[in-house]
């Protein structure tokens, strides 16, 4: 009874094993599918897929600061420097030579040295590495050795490019400069050509005429004094030999005239002659005496020849005191004392004239000096205006020159320096197709799908077990 009791039993957990096996087939089938067909688009994927190699450099941009400074002495000065190229916060280089290695002319030109297009070609991968001077880049191809080929060339294109912008930039800044020294150069012609007009319609070349000038007046000016000094004692020796010998300057003359005279000199004589003999006969006779009067009659005779002869000479008439007091001795004597300080007095009368005349023509020459020296003083300024202006234009005119050589050596202005840090590397593994990736990306799939379909089938399950209750207790009822 027992075994026929369990036969029951046994038979129902069979059913349900065999239902249960029923339900679950169609959720086996389905995932055999859906896992086959991921799994051979994985393996289609690999297969199908090209190999694509990636060729790796690295570009650096210096950060070093250069300067040029030209000092030209007493005409001015140029400088030209050359900032750092990350100065200024709100702008990268880097960020441009990101768009320019990518850009259009960049890529044809480098396709077109390969022989391929610009699509074939591709855009090469730009990262820039923050807080460094760093730019990273990749090339890719279909070879390691295509790949490698890429990155040369696009090197080589986008070191030519940036040659050609800072020729181009070189350029507009030489013709702004030259532009600049046109104007400058037409400056200081206008400049010197009004300076030289002015020199020559004035007659001041420069203000060394003016100093030399005005260094001549005080030499003039020095002399005269000297002069002035020298004719005040002169002056004085004339009055103190006047006063000593009770004449002239005037009386001296007519003195050396009357000695000089062979004729007065006989009168003279003859009258002294006659004026002794009388003395010694008025010692012996009276004055009646005929050798008295005859000797009288004699000197008489004497006296009147040599007034006579006085007056003749100097065109006055003289008394014997006058003659007297002219008388400075004989022509056959030697020179007496008197006669040698009328010379002195002569002399030092001459020699006041001398220099009297000296001083005027001096003051003469310091007046027409002074009134030269004042035109050329008013003319002097303007002359300096002219001078600065022709200098200041020098300066501009040098300086723009100097600009302009400084400005040929600074060729990295807004193109900095770029170096080639690491070369394109050849790679040995292609960069895609990823078979890790795809065959981790093809387990995933599988196994989100087996386990959605599990979800699926004992979704299934409960919706029957829950129907089943339902209706046992619908019959029940």
């Amino acid at each position: 009874m027992k075994d026929l009791t369990e036969f029951p039993t046994a038979y129902s957990s069979s059913e349900k094993l065999l239902k249960t096996q029923r339900r679950w087939m169609p959720y086996l089938f389905l995932g055999m599918v859906i896992n086959g067909a991921i799994w051979s688009s994985a393996l289609f994927l690999m297969k199908v897929t090209p190999r694509t190699y990636t060729s790796d450099w690295t570009l650096t941009l210096p950060g070093n600061v250069s300067s040029t400074n030209v000092n030209l002495p007493s005409l001015g000065g140029a400088s030209s420097q050359a900032t750092s190229p990350y100065a200024n916060q709100s702008q990268d280089p880097r960020e441009t030579y990101k768009f320019l290695i990518t850009s259009e002319p960049v890529l044809q030109a480098a396709a077109k040295q390969l022989n391929m297009s610009k699509e074939k070609f591709g855009k090469p991968k730009v990262a820039i590495v923050t807080n460094t001077t760093l730019m990273t880049l990749e090339s890719r191809g279909d070879t390691p050795e295509e790949a490698q080929e890429k990155s040369l060339v696009l090197y080589n294109v986008f070191k030519a490019r940036l040659k050609e912008l800072r020729t181009q930039e070189a350029a507009q800044r030489e013709a702004g400069v030259q532009e600049a020294l046109k104007e400058a150069r037409k400056k200081l012609e206008v400049s010197q050509q009004a300076l030289s007009d002015y020199q020559v319609r004035s007659g001041l070349a420069s203000n060394t005429q003016i100093e030399q000038l005005s260094s001549q007046i005080e030499d003039l000016r020095k002399k005269r004094a000297e002069l002035v000094a020298q004719q005040q004692q002169s002056n004085a020796r004339r009055k103190e030999l006047g006063s000593n010998l009770n004449v002239n300057a005037p009386q001296v003359a007519d003195a050396l005239i009357l000695k000089a005279d062979q004729l007065f000199q006989q009168y003279l004589k003859d009258y002294v002659e006659a004026t002794a003999k009388l003395g010694v006969l008025n010692t012996k006779f009276l004055a009646y005496h005929p050798s008295v009067v005859q000797q009288k009659s004699l000197q008489n005779s004497a006296k009147a020849a040599l007034l006579a002869r006085s007056q003749s000479l100097l065109g006055y008439p003289l008394d014997l005191a006058n003659l007297e007091q002219l008388n400075i001795g004989d022509t056959s004597q030697s020179a007496s004392t008197r006669e040698i300080l009328f010379k002195e007095l002569i002399t030092a009368q001459v020699e006041q004239q001398g220099l009297q005349a000296n001083a005027q023509e001096l003051d003469r020459q310091i007046s027409l000096l002074e009134a030269r020296l004042k035109k050329l003083t008013e003319y002097g300024s303007t002359l300096d205006s002219l001078k600065r202006n022709m200098q200041i234009s020098e300066t501009v005119f040098s300086s723009t020159v100097a600009s302009l050589d400084a400005n040929k050596s600074n060729l990295f202005g807004s193109y900095p320096e770029v170096q080639l840090l690491t070369p394109p590397s050849l790679p040995d593994v292609p960069k895609a197709p990823k078979k890790k990736l795809i065959l981790i990306g093809a387990a995933a799939s599988s196994f989100f799908c087996i386990n959605a379909l599990i979800l699926l089938g004992l979704r299934h399950r409960m919706m029957s077990i829950v129907m089943h209750k339902f209706e046992k207790n619908s019959n029940f009822k």
